[in-house]
């Protein structure tokens, strides 16, 4: 039972951040943000961070998806290694958009 509960809340939970990576530029234009037209008047500035938030949405759903294989590779009994490696691709995409990101911000750095 403990098994089923822990695999459903982490499947839910990936299902969850691949929704909300999708609608991550919605949410920040509804919390508060502003267009990234009002806030850069520099076009590199404006493109850089329309860059680095389709990075952060990637990386989001990537990591998601990999919760989402984890969890739902045991609900449907599928074999645990390949399972495991599909989720281990996707952490890894994560963590690749992540350093992007990091990169990106070096980057922008430079620019200002």
């Amino acid at each position: 039972m403990v098994d089923a509960t822990t695999a459903w809340i982490t499947a839910l939970g990936g299902a969850l951040m691949i929704t909300l990576a999708a609608l991550l530029p919605w949410f920040r234009l509804r919390l508060g943000g502003k267009p990234w037209d009002d806030v850069f008047r520099d076009p590199r500035l404006r493109r850089i961070a329309r860059i680095q938030e389709r990075l952060a949405q990637g990386a989001l759903g990537a990591m998601g998806a990999g919760f989402l294989v984890s969890g739902a590779g045991v609900l449907l009994n599928l074999p645990p290694v390949p399972a495991q490696l599909v989720a281990s691709i996707c952490y890894g995409l994560a963590l690749a958009g992540l350093v992007a990101q990091v990169a990106l911000i070096i980057r922008s750095r430079r620019i200002e």
